[in-house]
């Protein structure tokens, strides 16, 4: 129902009700005064009627009374009068009239305790008012009532007079009051309906307007408008809200414009002020993300982070982490929960045939029959996301699922996720050169083997493991022969080509639990790790210096064979301190070399000089 509809029901409600309210308070004020005028008159004829008995009383022709009191009762709307005389009188002057007496119970009660009784008796068609008024002896009148009536005292019941009365008149006037109230009420409604319809039509269109466009602000559309001819404060008002609708309609497309800036993806809903809720929200967890990644260790933290963002927050079970080397053109798999193999080896070697590494777009299973001939997995859909880093795609995300209901929900999700990935981009990348310098750092920049530094914080790191699991690690110091002489005779160029050749042959011919370092110079340390016996770390030097004493290296005209002496100690079982063992496996050096160089000695108690302690 229309406001215009409501607003004249309740107002005719309202005109129907007071109409009401005041005809009934018109009816009863109208039959009380009725009633009270029709006393009056009923005190006037009773005091009248006093008079005249009076007189008829003093000049001795009461029996001439009957002419007087058929007047009266002829009065308009006097419908019976009667004369009562009470025994007091009837005992003095005898009783003259049998219609004098008492004929029932209210007149019978008047004279008996001499107060006025009215009567009102009506209905539909008719209304009736009986008085009984008493006449009281007292000395107050002239003549004096106990003059004649010698029997009786002041304050005695001597009679009453009681009258009918028809108030039929008086009904009839007060009913057409009642018409008139309401033709004119009826005419007001008319008036007032016509004023709604004249004057308040245009004000409940233009509220009717208000809240359409209302609502439908409210589901997202502001391109709703006001259309109003009323001027003055109505008009003002419908101007101000259509230029408040058309600031809210530039300012949303402005927002969605800086949204789509920022999430590419972004997804349009009907409701701009959800949409741009939601979207708020969105960024705030993006934010907190990234500012919670930006303080990770490293990128392997980050990846492990984002494996929680895809299980916990998104509901992803099944995915697996690509990192791509575009220099080396391989991918190397980071991080899975499959236990399954889902992409081709072959990817591994050369990343370019991973189709979301090569076009650098998101790859569909359900785009097109076997999209990504890489992929292994049977009766698996499959959503790779990959994730630009610094300008080239430096990680491919693989989502799974072997239920499509699923499949379509990752679907569905994956523009948020995309979203997550690429804030978390400019992360990893600060990571990956982050852990590039610490890697540069630590490693000899001629040879590529860790340098000095880093022997330092690995041994800090894996002595407290030894001491806790019991293991033993075998310290191979070494050095190349007569080294000086190459740098003297054929230059530093030929000594570095030396120092190369021996360092990829170390990593060779190593395990690789083992590490190599640069220790300085032309030294060189090789740390054994999980050695069983001194004979396994014997066995394991000897090969290094047989296949350094094997190497050709052609410098100029001239071929170059060289050799090496190493000398080895067994943490903990020569010394408990590691360092210690380091300047024993030093020791044990300086004992091959001194004893004819190209051979490889275990350290022993008796090559120890006390006096060369250094301190140890």
């Amino acid at each position: 129902m229309s406001i215009k509809n409501r607003i004249a029901i309740r107002v005719s409600m309202a005109l129907v009700l007071s109409t009401v309210v005041i005809i009934g308070i018109v009816a009863v004020n109208i039959r009380l005064l009725n009633i009270q005028l029709t006393k009056d008159k009923a005190s006037i004829v009773a005091e009248i009627t006093k008079d005249a008995l009076t007189a008829h009383m003093v000049n001795g022709i009461m029996d001439k009374r009957d002419l007087f009191l058929s007047n009266i009762a002829h009065l308009k709307n006097v419908q019976n009068l009667r004369i009562i005389r009470s025994d007091k009188v009837n005992e003095l002057f005898g009783k003259t009239r049998e219609n004098e007496g008492a004929v029932d119970e209210a007149d019978r009660q008047v004279l008996s305790n001499g107060k006025p009784i009215e009567i009102v008796s009506e209905d539909f068609m008719s209304a009736n008012l009986r008085i009984t008024v008493p006449y009281i002896a007292n000395t107050a009148g002239n003549p004096n009532c106990l003059q004649c009536h010698t029997n009786a005292k002041e304050g005695d019941v001597l009679g009453a007079i009681t009258m009918n009365f028809d108030l039929a008149d008086a009904k009839d006037y007060g009913i057409g009051t009642i018409l008139k109230i309401m033709a004119v009420s009826l005419l007001s409604l008319l008036g007032v309906m016509y004023m709604l319809r004249g004057y308040l039509t245009p004000y409940l269109d233009l509220f009717t307007q208000l809240t359409e466009k209302i609502k439908a602000a409210n589901n997202g559309d502001f391109a709703q408008r006001i259309e109003t001819h009323l001027k003055g404060e109505a008009g003002v008002a419908a101007k101000c809200f259509n230029n408040f609708m058309q600031k809210l309609q530039d300012t949303f497309a402005k927002i969605e414009q800086n949204i789509r800036t920022f999430i590419p993806q972004h997804s349009r809903n009907q409701d701009p002020i959800v949409e741009i809720e939601g979207v708020v929200n969105g960024l705030a967890d993006i934010y907190k993300f990234k500012r919670t990644i930006e303080n990770d260790i490293n990128k392997t933290e980050v990846y492990d982070r984002i494996s929680m963002l895809l299980s916990h927050k998104f509901g992803v079970k099944d995915f697996v982490f690509f990192e791509i080397d575009s220099e080396r053109n391989t991918r190397n798999l980071v991080l899975s929960t499959v236990e399954y193999k889902c992409c081709a080896s072959i990817t591994e070697q050369n990343s370019t045939n991973c189709r979301a590494n090569r076009i650098g777009q998101p790859v569909l299973s359900d785009d097109f029959e076997k999209i990504c001939p890489s992929f292994l997995a049977e009766n698996v859909e499959h959503l790779c996301l990959p994730v630009n880093i610094g300008g080239k795609i430096g990680l491919v995300i693989n989502l799974m699922s072997e239920d499509k209901g699923e499949f379509e929900r990752i679907k569905n999700i994956a523009p948020t996720i995309q979203n997550y990935l690429n804030e978390a981009a400019s992360v990893i990348e600060s990571k990956k050169l982050t852990e590039k310098l610490r890697e540069t750092s630590l490693r000899d920049a001629l040879t590529g083997l860790y340098n000095r530094r880093f022997l330092e914080e690995y041994l800090a790191n894996i002595v407290p493991q030894l001491t806790r699991n019991k293991k033993k690690i075998a310290i191979l110091m070494i050095d190349m022969d007569h080294f000086k002489m190459v740098n003297d005779t054929y230059g530093h160029d030929a000594g570095d080509a030396i120092l190369k050749r021996l360092s990829t042959t170390m990593l060779e011919n190593i395990r690789e639990s083992d590490v190599a370092f640069r220790y300085g110079g032309e030294e060189f340390i090789v740390v054994l790790n999980d050695i069983a016996s001194d004979e396994d770390a014997i066995k394991i030097a000897e090969k290094l210096r047989e296949k350094t004493k094997a190497m050709r290296l052609k410098v100029g005209s001239e071929t170059l064979q060289k050799t090496i002496s190493i000398g080895i100690a067994v943490f903990p079982d020569d010394a408990e301190q590691i360092w210690k063992c380091i300047k024993f496996a030093d020791t044990a050096l300086y004992s091959a070399k001194s004893t004819g160089r190209d051979k490889v000695v275990k350290f022993v108690p008796e090559l120890w000089n006390d006096e060369g302690d250094g301190g140890y």
